[in-house]
């Protein structure tokens, strides 16, 4: 039993709809997963304790320039503007 041509055409344009799909499905999610990361560390550098307030300065700049480059990453990798984080 030979498998007819337009069967093979409709295999083969759903297999190609479906990783489309995923694709695009896995991109949005991994962005997700990367904003949600960036927020929980800017909450982190921005308690008290660990924020530019530090007692000493190096740690208080070391959380000024990780917030730095945070926010860089937000803009660089997540389109979108720290004011809308």
């Amino acid at each position: 039993m030979a498998i007819s041509v337009g069967d093979l055409i409709r295999y083969i344009v759903t297999g190609t709809i479906v990783l489309v799909l995923a694709t695009f499905g896995l991109k949005v999610w991994n962005k997700q997963k990367l904003e949600k990361q960036i927020i929980k560390e800017l909450r982190d550098l921005a308690h008290p304790a660990t924020s530019f307030e530090a007692i000493y300065a190096d740690d208080g700049k070391r959380a000024l320039f990780k917030s730095m480059g945070l926010l860089h990453k937000t803009g660089a990798e997540l389109d979108k503007e720290p004011v809308e984080i």
